[in-house]
């Protein structure tokens, strides 16, 4: 009996050392990470940065890292959050406040998307698509006041916007809807069709209490390559994605004719989709990533293959992946992300694009 009460006190005291291990372990981790200035030298090698002080450009990152978001049903930006370079406001969309309830001097257009909507490493709220759109809008003498919102929000897809919209952006009574979007549909091979088996499933990422496994993970590079799990894909996913993208924005357009709202859907721009002059930076990503880029881009020309049936239900559609042909300064500084300087010129095109339909639902 005395032997048997020896080996559980041993095991017991095993077991309380190997937590006393893991919890070093964990604690070690995090001050290395707390040390570790990952900012110091974000996209330092990126050509879109060159010519932005160092100092903003390592406020971009810090601001990016110190934001937080929730999880209501799908992921969205937490309300209220104030840094240099980027704003949310109360009601969870990047730039300035809003009123809930829309003057009837003001006629509302929501752009949604993703993070190059929400503007992922834009030096301000007013260099995101939306806020120079704002700007060009502001320029003109209308009748009405046009009122831009940033609805973007990262890693959103067809299913997360649909839900977006019916679930948030129709209580603020949108005039227009601007879908600047498919690269997530296109590029992520997790995503499903439904909210219920897409946002709700469990994700072991999400367990942030320890983060040591993860560390470990990455420092010894044994996350699977990209371009391995790409090349699995073939053209029958590529369809099927297609048709889940198509889907879900025929379901907006016609819930739009439904609620007095139009709705435009535009293909976004990603390397190798046009003829852009790359930058030596950019022809770096698009050789690393090469097997993922050209599967997207397949993805995309579906897409857009598409549009002519979303055309006939949606107030307008759009092709945008040839916006940057010929453009010789850098714009990617990742295989989407752009530059301020990209995203005017996105702007200016879906501006150029939009501003007959404003102005035609302006005089009505």
């Amino acid at each position: 009996m005395s032997v048997q009460v020896s080996y559980k006190k041993q095991l017991t005291f095993f077991l309380i050392l190997f937590v006393l291990f893991l919890i070093v372990v964990e604690i070690s981790v995090r001050v290395y990470e707390y040390l570790e200035d990952v900012c110091d030298d974000w996209n330092i090698e990126s050509q879109v940065f060159v010519n932005t002080d160092p100092e903003i450009r390592k406020q971009i990152c810090l601001d990016l890292h110190a934001k937080s978001e929730k999880y209501d049903t799908i992921r969205l930006n937490e309300p209220n959050q104030h840094f240099p370079t980027l704003n949310i406001n109360s009601e969870g969309f990047r730039g300035p406040e809003i009123l809930r309830e829309k003057p009837d001097n003001v006629y509302r257009i929501f752009v949604v998307g993703g993070s190059t909507v929400f503007g992922f490493g834009t030096t301000s709220d007013e260099t995101t698509i939306s806020g120079f759109l704002q700007k060009f809008f502001d320029k003109n003498n209308l009748d009405l006041h046009v009122e831009v919102i940033n609805a973007g929000i990262e890693s959103a897809y067809s299913t997360t916007e649909n839900y977006y919209i019916k679930n948030t952006i129709l209580f603020f009574q949108p005039d227009l809807i601007i879908s600047y979007g498919g690269l997530n549909d296109a590029g992520d091979t997790a995503i499903r069709e439904n909210i219920q088996t897409s946002e709700t499933s469990f994700d072991i990422r999400q367990v942030l209490f320890y983060r040591t496994p993860f560390f470990l993970w990455g420092q010894l590079g044994l996350y699977p390559d990209v371009n391995d799990l790409f090349s699995k894909i073939d053209s029958k996913w590529i369809s099927e994605r297609t048709d889940v993208w198509k889907n879900h924005w025929l379901d907006i357009c016609e819930l739009g004719e439904e609620k007095k709202f139009k709705t435009i859907i535009m293909v976004q721009p990603m390397l190798g989709s046009g003829d852009k002059n790359l930058s030596s930076y950019e022809s770096s990503i698009q050789s690393d990533l090469h097997v993922k880029i050209n599967i997207m881009n397949m993805a995309l020309n579906e897409f857009v293959m598409s549009l002519n049936e979303l055309d006939e239900k949606c107030y307008a559609v759009a092709d945008l992946r040839n916006v940057f042909d010929r453009i010789d300064e850098p714009v990617y500084y990742d295989l989407a992300h752009m530059s301020d300087f990209g995203n005017k010129i996105v702007a200016e095109k879906i501006y150029e694009k939009i501003l007959p339909l404003v102005m035609k639902d302006i005089q009505k």
